[in-house]
């Protein structure tokens, strides 16, 4: 595949990578505590970093994150969200899955 296709389907040394979140926030808090949390992570971590998010919401939050625009995520990215989720209050526990490629690796 010539490289300006590999670049318009984003495949190659174009691939763009994001990464799996699961957050599981203490169980004794209401349904307003969740959405008060969810707002902060995306004020906070999502937001000023240029991300974007999507996902599930319940017991356990499952999230994939990905660059906004055009673009990959790296270990720092990983690394971010790590240190901002264990500094968070109201966290029981988290994973924070591998890069992933954003556009073939949905499973």
């Amino acid at each position: 595949m010539k490289k300006r296709l590999r670049k318009k389907f984003r495949v190659g040394e174009f691939r763009e990578f994001g990464f799996e979140v699961k957050i599981r926030l203490d169980p004794a808090l209401d349904e307003e505590a969740h959405w008060e949390f969810l707002d902060r992570w995306d004020e906070e971590f999502v937001d000023p970093n240029g991300l974007a998010d999507g996902g599930t919401l319940g017991p356990e939050w499952d999230f994939f994150v990905w660059k906004a625009t055009r673009g990959t995520l790296t270990e720092e990215h990983r690394k971010l969200a790590k240190a901002w989720l264990r500094q968070a209050p109201r966290v029981a526990g988290f994973d924070i899955g591998p890069l992933r490629d954003v556009h073939y690796g949905w499973e």
